[in-house]
């Protein structure tokens, strides 16, 4: 009977589907953004209907300033429910995917203003928010830049919603923007520093059952203020198990620590497995757990300065060598000073939140002399951050730091990694047989790529992708691409990147591509119309066309477009107005000839050999 009810709570949800309508939702998180907010909420009415039993998830997107919603908080609004939809164009991301694995598969888009908050967050929900909301007033009051207080925020709870597109990039393009990610090494910094306090308390050695609870207590509020990602949860986990451990005089393996936190988040969440920050946070710390031991047998220098220095670097890394095939599949680029960034990057974050834990608790109180110190302490982090943030932007500065239009194919990612592997047991056992394997793997490595560059090679295709309003449309051949810069679709080299993974650019005008009049086109002897103003009364020479992307184009020049060239698909994109789509869409069917909206259903590829 319960299986048929949640069935029929599925239906009430589709169909209400596109229809505007009363709703009610409980908040998980609230994600801000320069752009809006992102709601991950629970639902719990749709018009008259409870389905608070059925705990349907979803995603609400909303246009303007929502910091104050907090989680737990019940919101009711008027608006629109529907499935998320799949990406319009290949390789770009993923919503639908990555939402899916959170078990969210339905949106909202409303603006903050419609919404009304129905009741406050639980008791534990307005404790928290209410530190992170003395935290956020008490470091914004210290610094007169901006950004500079963003950076803190980020450093210590992870928040960056404040911070600029230009401030993450140069975290980004330096490759110390994991430092501003909340991870296992800001949950080391918590600890290192509570470890301090108990220490500096008198009688502390006498305290061993205390301790651990304390530590473990500062963990888990720690983890709490942050909003728990995989890091920190895995960070805390493995300390706490080791915590439990040392009280009860048991030890193992480090490794075993790491199963054990990965098992046990995975059967919490299945679907962190397939989130990034699991799969790089795990591939880091094993990294630095194996390479890390082995790079530093020796004391190199007797300077103790150098010494500490050479370790960052060693750790940086020994982490990259896990990370980075992964690293360049995802993001498609490489930051050549990592080691650099971290040098500077690890230490100053370690002040930064020591610095930043000082003021906030000297600032509760309202002595005279604590006043006056925490005044200091402030202008202290205040020069600190400051020369964080100008380190990262001159090592930003230094020519070739990022190389980018790296490309990696899943499986050559696949094989780098057996590669790794193999490595790893051949430093374990030291068996020959391990350097036949790498060696052979390396062979199929470089095979793979040369059958994939034959392939692009020998492919002549056109393709348009969808961008908001127009399309891109692209010719490739020989391993090139042709963008047609001359057309109505504005072009931005960056997003065409990352969504077609191209290495090489020839701009139009090209040898191979042609136009003529009407807006009618040549690629490699193929014809084709892109957004023809007039279609010619007159076809002299029979030209056939491979396609025709048009917009707003009534039915009788559409009959003579048909008649005189007989295109085998008509395109449409953003800059279709929604009814000549809609007529556009009539006449293909009634004239039995194949139609394609990139607004509506993306991405369209038209081989040519």
């Amino acid at each position: 009977m319960n299986y048929w009810n949640k069935i029929n709570k599925q239906r009430v949800i589709e169909s209400y589907k596109g229809n505007k309508i009363n709703i009610e939702a409980r908040i998980n998180t609230v994600k801000t953004t320069s752009q809006g907010s992102f709601l991950e909420s629970v639902l719990l009415n749709i018009g008259d209907y409870d389905i608070s039993s059925f705990r349907v998830q979803s995603l609400i997107k909303t246009k303007g300033d929502c910091k104050y919603l907090n989680d737990g908080n019940i919101i009711s609004f008027n608006g629109k429910i529907s499935r998320i939809k799949p990406p319009r164009n290949p390789a770009s991301f993923n919503a639908k995917l990555f939402y899916s694995r959170k078990g969210i598969y339905h949106e909202s888009y409303l603006n903050s203003k419609d919404i009304k908050v129905l009741n406050n967050q639980s008791e534990k929900s307005n404790i928290l928010q209410q530190i992170r909301s003395y935290f956020d007033k008490s470091i914004k009051s210290c610094f007169e830049d901006l950004q500079h207080a963003s950076i803190v925020s980020a450093l210590c709870l992870g928040d960056k919603s404040e911070m600029s597109k230009a401030t993450k990039n140069s975290f980004i393009s330096t490759g110390s923007i994991h430092v501003l990610a909340v991870s296992g090494l800001h949950v080391g910094i918590i600890y290192t520093l509570a470890l301090a306090l108990i220490k500096c308390i008198p009688f502390s050695n006498r305290l061993t059952t205390i301790q651990p609870i304390f530590l473990i207590g500062i963990l888990i509020l720690y983890a709490l203020l942050t909003n728990h990602p995989n890091s920190v949860v895995r960070a805390s986990m493995m300390l706490s198990i080791f915590l439990i451990g040392k009280a009860f005089s048991k030890f193992t393996s480090p490794y075993h620590i790491v199963c054990l936190s990965a098992i046990t988040i995975l059967l919490i969440n299945p679907d962190a497995l397939f989130q990034i920050s699991f799969q790089f946070s795990y591939l880091a710390l094993l990294g630095i757990m194996f390479f890390y031991k082995r790079l530093s047998t020796n004391k190199i220098t007797n300077n103790n300065i150098l010494n500490y220095s050479i370790q960052i670097i060693l750790v940086s890394v020994s982490a990259q060598i896990l990370i980075t095939p992964l690293s360049i599949y995802h993001f498609n680029q490489f930051p050549a000073y990592f080691w650099l960034s971290s040098l500077i990057a690890i230490p100053l974050a370690f002040v930064t939140i020591l610095l930043s834990i000082i003021f906030l608790v000297l600032n509760l109180f309202s002595i005279p002399i604590l006043i006056k110190l925490s005044s200091i302490i402030a202008n202290i982090l205040e020069s600190v951050v400051y020369f964080f943030a100008k380190a990262i932007t001159i090592i930003e500065r230094i020519p070739y730091g990022l190389i980018t239009e790296l490309y990696l194919h899943p499986i050559s990612t696949f094989i780098l990694y057996l590669i790794i592997c193999s490595i790893i047991l051949y430093i374990i056992n030291q068996r020959k047989i391990f350097i036949t394997t790498t060696l052979l793997l390396i062979i199929l490595q470089y095979s793979f790529q040369i059958f994939i560059r034959n392939k692009c090679w020998n492919t002549e295709l056109i393709e348009i992708y969808h961008k908001h309003k127009c399309s891109i449309l692209t010719m490739s051949y020989q391993g090139k691409t042709i963008v047609n810069k001359s057309s109505n679709a504005s072009f931005e080299i960056d997003h065409l990147i990352s969504i077609r993974k191209i290495q090489q650019f020839v701009f139009y005008p090209e040898s191979r591509f042609k136009k003529s009049a009407f807006g009618l086109y040549e690629f490699n002897s193929k014809h084709f119309f892109i957004h023809p103003k007039n279609i010619p009364n007159t076809n002299p020479t029979n030209l056939k066309i491979e396609f025709a992307l048009i917009n707003n184009m009534d039915t009788v020049k559409l009959d003579r477009l048909n008649k005189l060239y007989k295109p085998k698909a008509i395109i449409t994109d953003g800059l279709t107005h929604w009814k000549s789509r809609n007529e556009i869409s009539m006449w293909a069917k009634r004239r039995e000839v194949r139609y394609h909206d990139t607004y509506v259903d993306g991405y369209y590829k038209i081989l040519l050999n």
